[in-house]
């Protein structure tokens, strides 16, 4: 499955370059890029399909939501490393 992620994000990607942005588009691109680990632009796909749909879409808030959770989880395992580094460095 991990070689499919790549492939459909290129895809995904040139399809917006042709092609009038459409929110469901948009929104698989965020779920390629979040599935690659790449939470900031992936949030910025789920908040430009948000944009784009007008109306709420519960699948595009609930992907808003894990990238905010990944970012917080990311930041805290970063946190953690840097104190370690740290700690080993004072000893």
């Amino acid at each position: 499955m991990t070689r499919t992620i790549p492939r459909l994000s290129h895809t995904v990607i040139w399809l917006l370059t042709i092609s009038q942005p459409m929110p469901r588009l948009i929104f698989r691109k965020g779920v390629s890029l979040y599935n690659l680990k790449d939470y900031d632009t992936a949030l910025t796909s789920f908040l430009k399909a948000k944009d784009s749909a007008g109306a709420s879409d519960s699948q595009i808030n609930k992907y808003i939501n894990m990238c905010h959770q990944a970012n917080k989880v990311e930041t805290q395992k970063m946190k953690a490393t840097y104190q370690n580094m740290f700690k080993q460095m004072a000893v």
